[in-house]
């Protein structure tokens, strides 16, 4: 089973994260942040196409990469890695943001100017994200959801793709 959860800064990814994995027994991958270097976004999804068992991620890139492309200019990963990376079919999580401003610094990358351009640029993002989650979410949770209810509904795809 795969999970990732996406969705723009202050959307409770880290905290749903932490239930589910409790919950469901998954190995926690958490985000990188932006790419690092020429084609060091490329090598980092085919290193997370390597692992194995039941994984989580807090955000993948290829689909962050893409989204955060409104927010600062990041190159994109390759087309046929976002094609596998469908092909898989994770379960997808739109952890939708109720407001901006609720970005907390989760990584090196997140200086005050990438704050500052998060915040300016947070409209276009959310835009981004809605586009794409009704296209590829299969959830979208927001805060104050309800989490056991959520769990209910993965429980219930892991007990199918086991016995399906």
């Amino acid at each position: 089973m795969m999970i990732v959860l996406e969705g723009p800064d202050g959307g409770g990814k880290s905290t749903l994260a932490k239930t589910i994995v409790h919950e469901l027994g998954l190995t926690y991958v958490p985000s990188e942040g932006p790419a690092r270097g020429e084609g060091e976004i490329d090598r980092r999804i085919e290193r997370y196409f390597m692992m194995k068992g039941d994984l989580l991620f807090d955000r993948h890139p290829c689909v962050s990469q893409l989204a955060y492309r409104v927010v600062h200019d990041q190159p994109a990963p390759e087309g046929f890695l976002i094609d596998q990376f469908y092909r898989l079919k994770p379960i997808l999580i739109y952890c939708r943001p109720i407001s901006s401003g609720n970005h907390q610094a989760s990584g090196e990358w997140d200086t005050p100017e990438y704050l500052a351009a998060v915040d300016k640029n947070f409209g276009a993002l959310m835009e981004w994200y809605d586009q794409w989650a009704v296209r590829r979410a299969r959830y979208i949770y927001r805060i104050g959801d309800s989490i056991p209810q959520l769990i209910h509904c993965l429980k219930g795809e892991n007990y199918a793709r086991l016995h399906g």
